[in-house]
């Protein structure tokens, strides 16, 4: 991000993360764009390499690791976790992946003259509710899931895990209440 941004140190402006979001306000669209891809893509790889290895339980072991070290990271602060679990979405649950994005942008869209973060806060935690509801949904009811491993309780916990990690992130942080000056 240096060469591009020619000073600029993406940590130490606007949110402070190297995600698409803040890259887009200080380097513009195509720099986002690349940056989104990249983290879409690693969630993707994640998850193929995961099946590779450990069939359909690696899968979602390597895909609930994939967004946890990414929202989590050690040494560093994480990033917020979204193109990363859009790209484990593609392969974890192909099937539901569709209206994952048509729930998460019809309500960004719904919201669009919100603020950025009052914008998309919603979408993410919206949509994340509703992969668990469907992931649930696919499991109980053993429907298919081409292209993808088996619905279960892995396809669950996945959902449950990875969906309070990017809560976790897109909540309004917590403050203490602001003390009350006594009177003069």
């Amino acid at each position: 991000m240096r060469m591009a941004g020619a000073g600029n140190d993406l940590t130490r402006s606007g949110t402070k993360n190297t995600g698409a979001h803040n890259v887009y306000g200080h380097l513009g669209g195509g720099w986002a764009a690349g940056v989104g891809l990249a983290d879409t893509g690693k969630g993707a790889a994640a998850a193929t390499i995961g099946r590779f290895i450990g069939g359909d339980a690696g899968c979602y072991a390597a895909a609930t690791a994939s967004v946890l070290g990414h929202v989590f990271p050690v040494g560093r602060r994480g990033g917020k976790g979204v193109a990363t679990s859009w790209g484990l979405c593609l392969i974890v649950f192909p099937i539901y992946a569709p209206v994952d994005l048509l729930v998460a942008a019809g309500l960004a869209w719904y919201r669009r003259q919100a603020p950025a973060g009052a914008r998309t806060r919603p979408a993410v935690l919206i949509a994340s509710a509703a992969f668990v509801g469907a992931a649930a949904l696919w499991s109980c009811r053993r429907l298919p899931n081409p292209g993808g491993p088996r619905p279960g309780p892995g396809l669950v916990a996945y959902g449950l895990i990875t969906s309070a990690a990017l809560a976790s992130r897109w909540l309004p942080a917590r403050t203490s209440p602001t003390p009350i000056e006594p009177a003069a």
